[in-house]
C-alpha cells in the first residue's frame, strides 16, 4: 500500500514539470513517498506526503543532533495528490541501506524491538549495553517530539540508515498515524469491494 501513488496523475505532472523533478531516476519508495537521485549524487529529494516526517526533518523544535538526515534545501508544498494531499519536496543527504549483521543492524534491530513492546525509543543504557549517552539523548528528545507533534513511532528496518563513516541514521522514525489509518481504511474498503 503507498499512499503517494507514481501512477497519480497530479504526481507524474509534478515529477514533469518541476525543475528539481525532471528526469530524476527513482531511487527509493516507502508508503508516504519516493526517493529520487538529485544534480548532486551526495543528496537525494525526497518527495512526500507525510508532514509530520518533513516537522522531524526541519522543525526547530525536533531532536538534532548526527543521528538524524542532514536537510539542504526544504522547498515547501510542491503540489497536490488527486486525493487532496499536500505533497512535500526536500533535498537531504543520501544514505546508505544498513547491512545485517553489522553494529548498526544490531542496533536497529534491538532499537525496533524495544519500541514495538514499549510504544516509545529506549533513553538508557540499561536496555541496550551499547547505548551511547548522545544516542540516548537523541531517543528522549524523539519520545518529546512524538508528544509535541502527535505522530507515530515507525522504526521499522527500512527506516535506519548509514552514513559512509558508519553513524547510524533514523532516516524516518516517525509517521502520521492519522494519513496512515485514512490509507489503511481505504484500502481496506477496496479489497472488501
Amino acid at each position: 500500500m503507498h499512499i503517494l501513488s507514481l501512477k497519480d496523475e497530479n504526481v507524474q505532472q509534478l515529477r514533469a514539470h518541476h525543475p528539481a523533478l525532471q528526469s530524476k531516476k527513482l531511487v527509493g519508495r516507502g508508503v508516504f513517498g519516493a526517493v529520487f537521485e538529485a544534480a548532486d549524487p551526495s543528496r537525494v529529494l525526497k518527495l512526500t506526503t507525510d508532514f509530520k516526517h518533513i516537522n522531524y526533518l526541519i522543525d526547530g523544535r525536533a531532536p538534532k543532533g548526527p543521528y538524524k538526515p542532514v536537510v539542504f534545501e526544504y522547498f515547501g508544498p510542491v503540489g497536490e495528490t488527486s486525493n487532496g494531499e499536500t505533497l512535500y519536496l526536500i533535498e537531504i543527504e543520501r544514505l546508505h541501506r544498513l547491512r545485517r549483521g553489522t553494529h548498526n543492524g544490531r542496533m536497529a534491530q534491538r532499537i525496533t524491538r524495544f519500541f514495538r513492546k514499549n510504544d516509545v525509543f529506549p533513553e538508557r543504557s540499561k536496555y541496550l549495553p551499547d547505548l551511547t549517552a548522545e544516542m540516548a539523548e537523541f531517543m528522549y528528545d524523539l519520545n518529546c517530539f512524538f508528544i509535541r507533534f502527535s505522530c507515530a513511532g515507525d522504526p521499522g528496518w527500512s527506516n535506519f540508515m548509514e552514513r559512509p563513516d558508519g553513524t547510524l541514521v533514523f532516516s524516518d522514525p516517525i509517521c502520521d498515524d492519522r494519513l496512515l489509518a485514512q490509507a489503511q481504511w481505504k484500502h481496506h474498503q477496496q479489497r472488501m469491494q
